[in-house]
């Protein structure tokens, strides 16, 4: 039986998720809070990865579980109408760093005239903070919507990842697009790291 979220508003809360999810994306390691809804996601899938992908997801696009289950693909599908996809051809990607750095190389990097056509990343990490954390690592991003250089502390993130992930995005404006989502207390946080964020791990 497919859970739907009849807490979820499909128009006003999509539209608050969305405005700051895309906030995010024009503003690279900003960390905002995802407005509050007492959703109840199946084991596999976040709370904060549930609620992006309840604002960008829709019957328009396909998604790929790094992480099968088919307890979360019937919760997407039914809350959000998308389809299932291969990773050659996923819209979205979601799932950890551990579960996604084998499959950053395959998906979707979009075409010289339409790099839009690529896929996204909805990571989900342990913890996201501009001051230190516990097992995290420190990186410094640079680029469009950064004055000089940010900090942001991540763990559940490795640095075998991001090299993967630099790799991929080396020929602008062919790449992925990340969105990392955490939970601190009982609120839900994300941070975004588009394209054009250059990284670097602060040793």
């Amino acid at each position: 039986m497919i859970a739907r979220e009849v807490v979820f508003d499909e128009i006003f809360d999509s539209q608050v998720l969305f405005r700051s999810i895309f906030d995010g994306m024009s503003r690279p390691g900003k960390i905002n809070n995802l407005e509050h809804v007492g959703i109840e996601p199946p084991e596999g899938i976040t709370r904060a990865a549930a609620l992006v992908a309840f604002s960008l997801l829709n019957d328009d696009v396909s998604v790929m579980l790094a992480e099968p289950s088919e307890a979360v693909a019937d919760y997407l599908r039914g809350n959000t109408a998308v389809r299932e996809s291969s990773v050659s051809s996923a819209d979205f990607i979601i799932g950890t760093a551990d579960s996604t750095c084998s499959l950053i190389e395959q998906s979707k990097e979009g075409e010289p005239l339409y790099p839009e056509k690529s896929a996204t990343f909805i990571l989900m990490v342990e913890e996201m903070s501009s001051e230190p954390v516990s097992q995290g690592i420190a990186l410094s991003l640079s680029g469009p919507g950064i004055d000089g250089t940010k900090k942001i502390f991540v763990s559940g993130i490795s640095e075998k990842w991001l090299k993967e992930l630099a790799e991929k995005n080396c020929e602008f404006p062919l790449g992925v697009d990340v969105i990392m989502t955490a939970e601190k207390g009982d609120d839900c946080i994300v941070s975004c790291l588009p394209r054009t964020t250059r990284i670097e791990v602060v040793l």
